[in-house]
């Protein structure tokens, strides 16, 4: 379950998540918030089940019903949400089934540190809580979550995913050259710190 799959960091774990399960007695299925879109159109696109809830601005009481009744008739065994949005609505209905729920929370402590308040009522019933970094996983136990309840789970893709052409465009030099180039991929916003990337490589 997740806000929703536009091309962003952590809407791109989801997606490789979801593509990189080797094991075919494993069934998956996507739950959007709001919408599908680019990246829930393109696994669709693929052959997954992807299903969006149209969620409304502001609390949708709705979304509780919509997520129960997806929830029975798929039968899920298990519910693992991305981030506090999903929590607030897949929890309820989730307990209400009996079903599991595993948490993960994407970002540094210091940026989801401020939805933690909202989302402390829900942490007894999540078995497991998901920190994609040291710092996240910090700043969860030092709430009082039980050390045994939160794991670190390093983000990673699927590099094939993000291989272009085989030669680089002309204004880029030529691995010949000996100058060393790097590329990333991300979003230009101040918690994806680029600038400390670019003085790191500097050194």
């Amino acid at each position: 379950v997740i806000r929703s799959l536009e091309l962003a960091g952590a809407e791109t774990v989801v997606d490789q998540l979801v593509r990189n399960v080797q094991d075919q007695s494993v069934q998956q299925e996507v739950y959007c918030l709001v919408k599908k879109d680019l990246l829930g159109e393109r696994l669709e696109r693929d052959g997954y089940r992807v299903f969006a809830g149209g969620k409304k601005e502001g609390k949708d009481f709705s979304l509780y019903w919509k997520l129960f009744f997806r929830m029975l008739q798929g039968r899920y065994d298990l519910i693992h949400c991305h981030n506090e949005n999903p929590v607030i609505y897949a929890v309820p209905p989730a307990k209400l089934l009996g079903l599991p729920v595993v948490l993960t929370l994407h970002g540094s402590g210091d940026y989801f540190g401020k939805n933690l308040a909202v989302l402390k009522p829900y942490f007894p019933f999540i078995e497991k809580i998901v920190a994609v970094s040291e710092k996240g996983a910090e700043k969860l136990i030092s709430l009082r979550i039980p050390q045994s309840k939160v794991l670190t789970i390093h983000n990673g893709v699927s590099l094939p995913s993000f291989h272009g052409s085989e030669s680089f465009p002309e204004e880029l030099p030529s691995q010949e050259s000996g100058i060393f180039v790097v590329g990333v991929v991300g979003n230009l916003t101040p918690v994806k710190n680029q600038i400390f990337l670019l003085k790191a490589f500097h050194e």
